[in-house]
């Protein structure tokens, strides 16, 4: 009958500490994490993409070496720029998580 003991407090805590994180926490980290991988991602494409249509450009004008250069530094710019977009976003969606516990922990309705 030792088994209709009420749980002792560490067995309560890590109890706890297991459901720390909902589901929903869990679920956002994930996208989060598959956000911010995508932005390498799109660098990376970024550069090579523009390196490639630099190089073709190029060729195609008789200055291949100056096109992908050309395409180097567009493709570059490109990619910077939707990587900042890309972290904006994702800066605006942790905001928004943030705002949102905040409320259902003053308001737990």
């Amino acid at each position: 009958m030792d088994d209709a003991r009420p749980p002792s407090r560490n067995q309560e805590s890590t109890v706890r500490e297991k459901h720390r994180y909902s589901i929903g926490t869990r679920q956002s980290a994930l996208a989060s994490v598959g956000d911010l991988s995508a932005i390498g991602l799109t660098l990376v494409l970024a550069i090579v993409i523009g390196v490639f249509a630099g190089k073709w450009l190029g060729s195609k004008f008789g200055n291949q070496e100056l096109g992908l250069i050309i395409g180097f530094l567009l493709g570059t710019a490109a990619g910077f720029i939707q990587m900042y977009k890309s972290i904006s976003r994702w800066n605006q969606r942790v905001e928004q998580q943030k705002e949102l516990e905040q409320k259902s922990k003053i308001n737990p309705d």
